[in-house]
């Protein structure tokens, strides 16, 4: 056990510093320091699209609002704009 010094000095920054001087002998944390300087300049996020995709799917709206548009002389695709609606 040890101790870290009195509590308002460490309320002061003195526990920044040590947090940042211990840092130094972990390998993670010499890792996430690291990857800090990495960034994308854009991303796309596809995993909400293919959650709700899937639920889409199993709940069968597809074929349901297929079966209501089959006889309309509508010139687009209903489904994928309702879906994407939703």
């Amino acid at each position: 056990l040890c101790t870290l010094g009195r509590l308002d000095e460490l309320k002061e920054g003195q526990l920044d510093r040590l947090i940042e001087s211990l840092a130094k002998f972990s390998e993670k944390q010499a890792v996430l320091q690291e990857a800090q300087d990495l960034f994308a300049e854009w991303s796309k996020d596809y995993g909400p699209a293919q959650v709700f995709r899937r639920v889409w799917e199993k709940v069968g709206l597809a074929r349901i609002l297929e079966k209501f548009c089959s006889e309309s002389r509508v010139e687009f695709n209903v489904v994928e704009a309702v879906f994407a609606m939703v």
